[in-house]
């Protein structure tokens, strides 16, 4: 198992400290001082993380697909792909390690976070992302929070384990029954547009969501896109060669045509179904 990190201004000694097999991408030039830049350079000096720069563009979506292209040859068994500083993107009572151990002999592992749909006019988050910006926007209010998402709170604190993704005989000990792939149980999608991502693409005058679906993916995209916040997960070698090469080449030119590509966005809510994780859900409910 390889962890693969994307790193900006984070201090990633954890890997060294961790033991872990890691690759870590910085997006900045490693401190000049200090102990963290010094235990940095000293573990990278030891072996025990190899550090590779990357120019700071594409956000995480960038260093996937750059790791993806340059060792299509000589991929892991197993990648994990992580942020710089993963601990406010993991689920609770989730290590990294949590990720490196469940992997092994998955196709993938990807504990599916949030739901939003393919419009980007509707959101759902699990347990423990809400009220936080900027995933709440313009609902954020401190003073009012629960008065004005009473009705919502339901959306909000629905169980991990009520979104699938090979976790619900671990995790589904919720007493609000919401099936993975749809939110039908009495319970209402969150009314609040992915402003962020909605502002990001007028400004890159880029195609919707949908249309970035059809050019890539094929076909219509789902009308819900379940995915892992923060974009932190783990793959096979064989679930990412079940696409071919030159599609990974196509994703990542689009990331590099802008320093923030709304593509990258767009990835942080597919990259499950890049992945093929909808076709192992699918098979896992008809049995």
């Amino acid at each position: 198992v390889e962890v693969v990190v994307a790193r900006f201004e984070e201090d990633v000694t954890w890997c060294a400290a961790r033991r872990l097999n890691c690759t870590v991408y910085s997006k900045q030039a490693l401190p000049e001082g200090g102990a963290g830049g010094a235990a940095a350079r000293a573990a990278a000096a030891a072996g025990a993380v190899r550090w590779r720069p990357l120019p700071n563009v594409g956000r995480e979506s960038h260093t996937w697909l750059h790791h993806i292209v340059s060792r299509w040859d000589s991929l892991a068994d197993t990648t994990v792909f992580m942020q710089g500083s993963p601990w406010d993107h993991l689920p609770p009572g989730f290590t990294v390690e949590t990720y490196v151990n469940a992997s092994v002999g998955r196709r993938t592992f990807l504990p599916l976070t949030a739901m939003a749909t393919s419009d980007l006019r509707g959101l759902a988050f699990r347990d423990g992302y809400a009220p936080f910006a900027p995933f709440t926007g313009s609902l954020l209010d401190a003073a009012r929070w629960p008065e004005r998402n009473a009705r919502r709170l339901p959306v909000l604190l629905q169980h991990l384990g009520d979104w699938g993704g090979g976790l619900r005989e671990w995790l589904n000990k919720s007493a609000v029954a919401v099936p993975s792939r749809r939110l039908d149980a009495g319970l209402s999608v969150l009314n609040q547009p992915l402003e962020w991502v909605m502002r990001r693409s007028l400004e890159q005058r880029a195609p919707t969501l949908r249309r970035f679906w059809r050019t890539y993916m094929g076909g219509r995209a789902p009308d819900r896109l379940y995915h892992a916040q923060g974009a932190q997960f783990a793959a096979s070698r064989t679930a990412i060669r079940a696409r071919p090469y030159s599609f990974y080449c196509a994703l990542l030119d689009e990331v590099l045509a802008h320093p923030d590509p709304v593509a990258s966005y767009y990835l942080e809510l597919m990259w499950w179904y890049v992945f093929g994780g909808e076709a192992a859900e699918a098979a896992a409910a008809a049995a």
